[in-house]
């Protein structure tokens, strides 16, 4: 059986649904399959499929579909327990781009195979990046906030709105998403793109990303004294936990602006927060936080 998450509305099933068609034609995962499921390998879909009809419907050639009538979590795990009802998986399925919540040992210790979709998001994210760096650039959260407080002025002189156009932006974390921003911004807004990453992109690739090209510096210090905009786009690990403090934030230029869009404890938060207070740093367009719930009287 084949475990298949979706979520509704994304564009991650329709392309999962053709890789799981075309994995499942393979012969090595029939031999599989045909060992641990004496007819066609079951799919075990988690969620119901609205938009990927035409992917489902060649899936379901090469796979017996079953829909989990699991109430909880605890119940699945009760029914993918020895001789339970979905004990005969073969292999696990996720549209998210990352791992991390997939337990690849163990998955290999019972032969299960595991796959994803790194680029799901990527078009989506760098969307919302440019939409933060417009706002903080262009500072439209105050002049709405002026306005929704009845103190409309034609001029927002206290605005001090600043043009994109010839700012360098930093992309710290070159994947996907680092990627497609850059060459939102740099084709969209005349900015110059810089990046650093643990490993340095092609030639041709960096030529690619970005309007000039995206150019690479060895260190996360000398892209943070460089940039107009700092934009994380990095994994969250141990070694990226915590990556901007204030010791990074006061090496940043006094007006820049700083954009998250990748997870929330990469950024310390409450330093960030005095730092914005104390005018160390200009201004911050966050999409994710270190507690996603965020409190009431938070900052």
């Amino acid at each position: 059986m084949l475990t298949l998450r979706f979520s509704l509305n994304v564009a991650g099933p329709s392309k999962a649904l053709r890789m799981q068609s075309q994995l499942l034609a393979r012969n090595s995962f029939h031999s599989t399959a045909r060992t641990r499921a004496a007819a066609k390998p079951k799919v075990l879909l988690l969620d119901q499929i609205k938009l990927a009809t035409t992917e489902l419907n060649q899936l379901s050639k090469v796979a017996t579909l079953v829909e989990s009538t699991a109430k909880s979590r605890q119940e699945l795990i009760e029914k993918f327990k020895s001789g339970g009802e979905y004990s005969d998986v073969v292999g696990i399925y996720r549209h998210f781009g990352g791992a991390r919540s997939v337990k690849i040992t163990a998955l290999s210790h019972r032969n299960v195979q595991a796959s994803n979709v790194p680029t799901t998001v990527d078009y989506a994210t760098s969307d919302v990046a440019l939409y933060l760096l417009l706002g903080a650039l262009r500072r439209f959260p105050l002049a709405k906030a002026q306005m929704n407080e009845g103190k409309f002025n034609s001029a927002f002189p206290f605005l001090e709105a600043r043009d994109p156009r010839g700012k360098t932006l930093g992309v710290v974390g070159a994947g996907g998403i680092g990627r497609a921003f850059a060459y939102k911004a740099s084709h969209a807004l005349g900015i110059k793109v810089i990046y650093h990453n643990r490993n340095r992109l092609d030639k041709d690739v960096e030529a690619q990303a970005a309007r000039g090209g995206m150019q690479y510096v060895k260190s996360l210090n000398e892209l943070l004294q460089q940039s107009d905009v700092v934009s994380l786009h990095c994994l969250l690990t141990p070694a990226t936990k915590g990556l901007i403090g204030r010791k990074q934030l006061e090496m940043m230029k006094k007006d820049a602006i700083l954009l998250n869009t990748a997870r929330g404890p990469i950024v310390k938060e409450e330093e960030l927060a005095q730092a914005l207070e104390q005018g160390l740093t200009a201004g911050a367009g966050l999409d994710v936080f270190e507690a996603e719930r965020t409190a009431k009287d938070s900052r």
